[in-house]
């Protein structure tokens, strides 16, 4: 196994920050509702446990090359999340997300290991994106200190600018 290394603030934009253990689990558990609910649909419309194991696992292949490629599952992307590797900031890699994909299969074997894994995951990396040399990202508030909470018309609260002046101008008289 590779030695970890932590990922480069350098290699990640500007725009991006790492995802909270929240956001990156619920990516998680979107995919896995999805993927068992194609199985298991697979499953209802022809009952053969060959058949919905078969779906299961291509629907896996399908999205480690997918995520190797772009960084995104179906989770990620109503999440807003994205997979990027941590040295370099682009999309993972089929190398790097192989590696991941192997190991959270290793996981699936004992049920709860991979929603653990995802609960207990530190600066957006889970102890396989770590091993693998991932990390998640979200992307960052543009600049916390320069918001503030202000009450739209309705009552509910809005972040807007500090310096929130209006961009218009009256006439100038003539």
């Amino acid at each position: 196994m590779r030695s970890h290394t932590p990922p480069s603030p350098a290699a990640l934009p500007k725009d991006c920050a790492p995802a909270r253990a929240g956001r990156a689990t619920l990516a998680y558990v979107i995919d896995a509702l999805i993927v068992s609910g194609i199985s298991i649909s697979a499953y209802l419309l022809r009952p053969s446990l060959l058949l919905a194991l078969t779906t299961m696992i291509e629907l896996a292949v399908v999205m480690t090359f997918t995520r190797a490629a772009t960084g995104h599952t179906p989770g990620s992307l109503i999440t807003r999340t994205r997979a990027r590797h941590a040295q370099h900031g682009g999309a993972p890699g089929l190398r790097a997300q192989s590696v991941h994909t192997l190991i959270m299969a290793l996981l699936h074997l004992t049920a709860i290991g991979p929603l653990l894994t995802h609960l207990l995951a530190k600066h957006g990396q889970t102890l396989p994106d770590r091993i693998a040399g991932i990390i998640i990202t979200e992307p960052s508030p543009a600049n916390p200190a320069a918001q503030k909470i202000q009450q739209d018309a309705y009552g509910r609260q809005t972040l807007a600018p500090a310096d929130h002046s209006p961009t218009w101008s009256a006439p100038t008289p003539i």
